[in-house]
């Protein structure tokens, strides 16, 4: 928070800035920096050379960062496959993707690993960026070792190198 009170210049005056009524003096200058770690209200005593002063209050409202989650379903994909991303967040109010997309949910068809990021921006305008990473299976590798030519009315046995969990076969001419 950067708080400021402008003065005559030509005018010599002392400032003398406190945070919630405190003893203490935490700034002596026109303008204060602070970090404040919860609401408060600063106030600063503003003495003319004269001797009279004033004293202004600065209320400062602390909203925290809101609370945003994001998730991948599913987390690991097959090459050519996609997954739907989504966001939530109770008090979120707007989202944006790191490709400019503006809605929650989002389904993406990435062709590599890679990482996702969404912000969040409540009501306040306090925003949280998360991430989300995607992992892409490698694609089984398998080669037909037979040879594929083949006599009308008859049959042959087709050899499939490398290993996997399931098979389908898919004559495209049928």
């Amino acid at each position: 928070v950067r708080l400021k009170v402008t003065t005559p210049e030509e005018t010599n005056y002392t400032f003398e800035w406190q945070v919630d009524g405190a003893e203490e003096v935490i700034g002596r200058t026109a303008i204060l920096n602070a970090i404040p770690d919860s609401s408060c209200i600063y106030q600063l005593r503003v003495i003319h050379p004269n001797g009279c002063d004033t004293v202004l209050y600065f209320p400062v409202q602390l909203y925290p960062v809101p609370e945003i989650e994001v998730s991948a379903v599913p987390s690991t994909i097959c090459p050519r496959s996609s997954s739907t991303l989504q966001a939530s967040g109770a008090t979120i109010v707007s989202w944006l993707w790191d490709d400019s997309t503006t809605a929650n949910i989002r389904i993406v068809e990435p062709q590599s690993a890679t990482e996702y990021f969404v912000t969040g921006t409540d009501g306040n305008g306090c925003s949280a960026t998360r991430s989300v990473p995607l992992t892409i299976l490698p694609s089984p590798e398998h080669e037909i070792l037979s040879d594929d030519s083949i006599c009308a009315n008859s049959s042959k046995m087709l050899v499939l190198s490398g290993r996997a969990l399931n098979y389908q076969w898919h004559n495209p001419d049928v």
